[in-house]
């Protein structure tokens, strides 16, 4: 998918998080599945965050967030359980990346 536009790449990740509901994977993983450059990467994880599709976990997993959802009850906090705050990837913050 190496120059691939960021909508193609953000619509395949998103088909692979719906077909495999519990699918959890780094970073690394999803660059290795969709053959895409780490800044691409990052930008199209950065972006299904923001949408509320995926969550980091503190692991630095990516998953479903209907997925932590449906864990069952937990302690209320403005991030679902072992996440961080969306805008955060691979350890950086969004603004850090530009």
């Amino acid at each position: 998918m190496r120059g691939v536009p960021i909508r193609q790449a953000v619509q395949s990740i998103r088909d692979g998080y719906l077909q495999l509901p519990g699918l959890s994977l780094t970073c690394e993983q999803v660059q290795q599945l969709h053959a895409l450059d780490s800044l691409t990467c990052e930008a199209v994880l950065a972006a299904l965050v923001d949408a509320q599709f995926l969550a980091l976990t503190l692991g630095g997993h990516y998953v479903r967030r209907a997925a932590l959802a449906r864990r069952g009850p937990r302690a209320p906090s403005a991030q679902p359980s072992g996440t961080v705050p969306s805008g955060r990837v691979a350890g950086r913050r969004a603004a850090d990346r530009s």
